[in-house]
């Protein structure tokens, strides 16, 4: 099999290129750069041959430096790409740059494969309405994201796409909401690196006075941060602790500020840093209106840490409700409340569930597991 792989920066499709490249598939990696750009190294942990990728340092410049979301940049990359097809069997790719790289495979004959990482977008932006209207935020900065031409246009390629790939149940329902077939859906859950997520043997918290809730992402509407900030405020538990691990959107600052007391904000971090944390604290929590998957799940239940995740958290596919966390439903502050209490109460059932989180992710969801799902597939396909 020829499979070839399309991504504007990186995403989670560097590892999928890598599978592909460690069973003898891969093709070519298209993106825009690979390697060392300005103070960037996207290579790291990454063995596929520089033989096999093509590069657009355009691409770069315009996504990383001046780091625009405009349809047309996404359009100029995907012309890019179709213009270097050639004998691929197959081509996966991503929303927003997929339409003339669909419009070229279909004419060669070639398979197309669409990665969506979130919800379908028709979904996704009703989700969000909904999220800043009970904040009283307004819309615009939804409207403007999910503009009439973005939602026609993944409108086509969803519909054009042989194959959409999707990482976890809450994705996969969200297209089906939309009049899509289960047939054209390929669900795979994302993975996690074993080799720098786990928890140091030397860690024992069961000793320590202090309790950790840590959360890691983007601190956004979008993460359902408020919510969380909220919930941990009301509680006011002594000796714990809410740790935010993450970029900082505009609109949560007057919210950090609302609620700081015991509350810890760390920035955005390196992943080393981003596992020396997990591992630290007792409980993962991430509180999300619309997130596809989290990649951020596995990792901290690869930390040892159980998690306590909304039902829009694709990671909750790998949370078995009362044994390796909690799911539930989203703004629903009052639940989360009693979740995080439960936790903070029973600390040594909490790390029981947090040993098991770390054997599931072990034995069903590293990268490795996300290969072989996905190789299964297209070895039945094409």
């Amino acid at each position: 099999m020829k499979i070839s792989v399309a991504v504007r920066t990186k995403f989670h499709a560097f590892h999928l290129a890598q599978q592909l490249y460690e069973r003898g598939l891969l093709h070519r990696l298209y993106t825009s750069f690979y390697g060392k750009f300005l103070h960037k190294n996207n290579a790291q942990d990454f063995t596929i041959s520089p033989d096999l990728v093509s590069t657009h340092y355009g691409a770069a410049f315009l996504f990383y430096v001046l780091k625009t979301e405009k349809l047309s940049a996404f359009r100029h990359f995907g012309q890019w790409v179709a213009s270097q097809l050639q004998d691929e069997q197959a081509i996966i790719t991503f929303p927003l740059i997929a339409l003339p790289i669909l419009e070229r495979a279909k004419a060669l004959k070639i398979k197309t494969f669409i990665t969506q990482a979130s919800a379908h977008d028709v979904v996704h932006c009703q989700l969000l309405r909904e999220a800043y209207d009970k904040l009283g935020l307004g819309t615009t900065k939804i409207d403007k994201i999910f503009s009439p031409a973005r939602l026609e246009q993944t409108a086509f390629e969803y519909a054009n796409a042989d194959y959409l790939q999707v990482p976890s149940q809450f994705v996969a329902q969200s297209f089906i909401s939309q009049g899509i077939s289960s047939d054209k859906l390929l669900y795979a859950p994302l993975g996690v690196n074993l080799q720098l997520f786990y928890q140091p043997q030397e860690v024992n918290k069961m000793q320590r006075t202090d309790f950790q809730f840590i959360y890691a992402g983007q601190l956004s509407v979008r993460k359902g941060i408020i919510g969380l900030l909220q919930a941990f405020h009301q509680l006011r538990l002594p000796h714990a602790w809410l740790h935010l691990v993450g970029h900082i959107e505009e609109e949560i600052k007057p919210f950090l500020v609302q609620y700081s007391r015991q509350v810890v904000y760390h920035g955005a971090v390196s992943q080393v840093a981003l596992k020396e944390k997990l591992a630290a604290a007792h409980v993962f929590v991430i509180n999300s209106i619309e997130d596809g998957f989290a990649q951020v799940v596995p990792q901290a239940m690869a930390c040892g840490l159980p998690v306590i995740c909304t039902q829009n958290v694709g990671g909750a596919d790998l949370v078995k409700d009362h044994q390796t966390g909690f799911v539930i439903p989203i703004h629903a502050i009052e639940t989360l409340k009693e979740k995080l209490l439960y936790c903070y109460e029973n600390p040594e059932q909490t790390a029981k569930m947090g040993k098991l989180a770390q054997e599931t992710v072990s034995q069903f969801y590293t990268w490795q597991h996300y290969g072989d799902r996905l190789a299964a597939y297209y070895q039945k396909i094409l």
